[in-house]
């Protein structure tokens, strides 16, 4: 083992998911309609530049149906695939830990099951055209415009607790399965915050993950997420925060803050509390409990903040 790895294991890590944890809600329809945007201004000034105004107004709604079918087709990829697999189900029997255990063992097998699912999702993006010859500058830009206009909004209390995360020595950083790191640091701005997460191919439009070794998947799955978190952001000590079962390993990992607006509207903490974990309001960190499964949630950061449960 190199010096510079034993450096990279001995750091403590603050590690927050981006969509509908660091923002308020999922921002990937945010990318696609700006990136629609986009290339409807480029084939607008190729046109120009070539004088073939005709029919202007119907290819411009080209790509607009496109995604309508990749979004349509995914959702009923999915509903198939909840359909035939079938949600896992609270046991009978009292929760103990081998129950938790094997409750959790199946609920991961069906999230991994998903990728499947995803993948197909993926091909269907890359064969829109969507973000096709879409460069880093561009994909950053989007994200900045996407702040300043709005459309993207920000989880209350973000800098108050990086600001605190870095005062006390963690590394803070961001591992998303976000289909553009760039678009994620547009966001972010001038936030120091290491961004773990899928990247646009401008060659064809395809989502890859330039972090992976040769010729591995996109993140896309809670396994995925789990395993950029231990190769990419090595740690002695990870805090995690994200709000959807796409985080349920990495929260699971050591210790785990949920990302809720609400308690009853958040799926993530009906899931964990069907395996057997008791989740309370991070308001009622350090009362004691019940160890290694109980966990918590925050509508917001700083409530996180304020409870004191990220270690100085």
């Amino acid at each position: 083992m190199s010096s510079a790895t034993r450096q990279q294991q001995q750091r403590r890590r603050l590690i927050l998911d981006f969509d509908s944890t660091i923002t308020k809600k999922d921002t990937i329809s945010v990318l696609a309609s700006a990136a629609i945007a986009h290339q409807q201004k480029r084939q607008k000034q190729q046109r120009q530049r070539r004088r073939q105004q005709q029919q202007e107004n119907d290819r411009d709604g080209i790509l607009e149906d496109k995604w309508r079918q990749v979004v349509e087709r995914y959702m009923r990829d999915l509903q198939s695939y909840k359909e035939s697999s079938g949600v896992p189900e609270e046991d009978e029997e009292g929760v103990t830990t081998t129950t938790t255990t094997m409750a959790l063992e199946r609920e991961v097998e069906y999230l991994s099951g998903m990728s499947s699912v995803e993948a197909a999702s993926l091909e269907r993006v890359r064969d829109s055209g969507v973000f096709a010859g879409l460069g880093a500058e561009a994909l950053r830009q989007m994200g900045r415009d996407a702040v300043s206009a709005g459309s993207v909004v920000l989880r209350e209390g973000l800098d108050r607790l990086v600001d605190l995360a870095t005062r006390s020595g963690w590394e803070v950083a961001v591992l998303s399965v976000n289909w553009s790191a760039s678009f994620i640091r547009g966001v972010l701005g001038a936030r120091d915050m290491a961004v773990v997460a899928n990247e646009v191919c401008p060659r064809d439009g395809g989502i890859v993950f330039p972090d992976g070794d040769a010729g591995s998947r996109p993140l896309t799955t809670s396994w995925d997420k789990l395993d950029a978190m231990k190769r990419c952001l090595p740690a002695r000590s990870v805090t995690y925060m994200g709000d959807s079962t796409t985080d349920l390993e990495c929260l699971l990992y050591q210790r785990g803050v949920v990302m809720a607006d609400s308690e009853e509207g958040s799926s993530l903490i009906g899931t964990l509390r069907r395996l057997g974990y008791t989740v309370l309001h991070v308001s009622q960190h350090g009362g004691g409990g019940d160890g290694g499964h109980v966990m918590y949630w925050a509508s917001d950061f700083d409530q996180v903040v304020d409870s004191g449960l990220l270690p100085s």
